[in-house]
């Protein structure tokens, strides 16, 4: 396990965080990312995964392609998130078992949620898309699992409309 201060700013001249670079971070509660241009590690990141303090971080507003499988995986005290647009694709795991998401904001760039994206996300209520065309949202993507008990979420995605999910007990084991 990693410790950190609670407030991380990172200065201009930082381009890229590495690879787990915060994983385990439990202490570390906000993240500002100076450079607009910053990239937060490859493909199989886990970046911030399990920083169970991570309260807030603000993405870099000119980052692009793929939000990376696990980057934030686990981090139980992040409360809401806004993706920034040039993200196309949001990774494997990005945010699942982050217990305390509640609201998230996808950018119109958005084509496609992996699997398990947001997997028990318990206290996901909202969802803001204002894309023009739907993403391709992958098995898992939004489920929640509770007592052995799975439950789909119902994502109804509308352009320019804020999108609420309400959970529906899935009866036929559909994934």
């Amino acid at each position: 396990m990693h410790e950190a201060p609670g407030l991380v700013p990172t200065p201009a001249s930082v381009t890229a965080i590495g690879a787990q670079a915060f994983r385990g971070c439990n202490s570390l509660t906000h993240v500002t990312i100076a450079n607009d241009d910053a990239v937060i590690g490859d493909q199989y990141s886990g970046a911030f995964a399990y920083c169970k303090g991570l309260v807030s971080i603000k993405l870099p507003a000119n980052m692009t392609g793929t939000l990376s499988n696990s980057a934030f995986e686990q981090c139980s005290a992040l409360e809401s998130i806004v993706i920034p647009d040039g993200i196309t694709t949001i990774g494997n795991k990005a945010f699942e078992q982050c217990s305390n998401l509640k609201t998230v904001t996808l950018p119109k760039s958005l084509t496609q949620i992996n699997a398990n994206a947001f997997n028990n996300c318990y206290s996901l209520t909202g969802v803001i898309f204002t894309g023009e065309t739907n993403p391709t949202v992958y098995n898992n993507a939004f489920t929640i699992y509770n007592n052995s008990t799975k439950y789909l979420y119902a994502v109804v995605v509308m352009n320019d409309y804020s999108v609420n999910l309400a959970g529906l007990k899935n009866p036929t084991g559909l994934t």
